[in-house]
């Protein structure tokens, strides 16, 4: 059994906070809280690096506000970055040298079932989220997850319709009938009600 690493936009004090209340992080998991004067994805994935052990690495969890083919990493509430500041993924922004060489470094640390997940609201949605996490697994070598809804801080599940990106340029959708784990949130319980219940718990392969 491998580990997952968290990285939490914490430049808005709500997400690091909503993340400590919502969150459930095993022993030897690792948390990267960026804040806005730290240097943003390529320090994120560093620290990243630097905590796990070769082939340890189940899951890259990225906890931040997002919008169709968009994930902040350290951008904000308002979600304000480009791509000098390398706050926030985005098609372009995996165009930078330095990013790409962060994720590449990082592959060695994924195990032989890792994968990206990127749990900002509406991140896979529409062809933006597609082109996002497609050309991600392709930097990356392994799966990148992403959902077309509104998402909570802090939770690893991903509510509404899943997309999930191959390092071979495929893609795929996933919806799961029922509620997993979300009976003790009214909010998300209430959305997944209204978007018919498609739920996929991300750690169930």
């Amino acid at each position: 059994m491998g580990i997952i690493a968290h990285i939490v936009d914490s430049t808005i004090a709500s997400n690091s906070s909503d993340f400590s209340r919502n969150s459930s992080v095993a022993a030897g998991d690792i948390v990267v809280k960026i804040g806005a004067s730290c240097n943003g994805i390529c320090q994120a994935l560093s620290d990243v690096y630097m905590q796990a052990s070769d082939g340890s690495l189940d899951q890259l969890l990225i906890h931040g506000h997002g919008a169709a083919g968009i994930q902040n990493v350290a951008a904000g509430k308002d979600g304000k970055y480009s791509a000098a500041e390398l706050s926030a993924l985005t098609v372009s922004v995996l165009d930078d040298d330095s990013v790409k060489a962060e994720f590449f470094k990082l592959r060695s640390k994924f195990s032989g079932q890792g994968e990206i997940v990127l749990l900002g609201c509406h991140t896979g949605e529409d062809e933006a989220g597609a082109e996002l996490i497609k050309k991600l697994a392709k930097i990356s070598g392994v799966a990148v997850i992403s959902s077309n809804t509104y998402q909570i801080v802090g939770y690893s599940d991903l509510v509404g319709t899943i997309r999930r990106a191959s390092p071979d340029g495929s893609i795929s959708e996933n919806k799961i009938q029922g509620v997993v784990n979300y009976f003790g949130n009214r909010t998300i319980f209430e959305q997944a009600i209204l978007a018919g219940a498609e739920l996929w718990h991300t750690v169930t392969k």
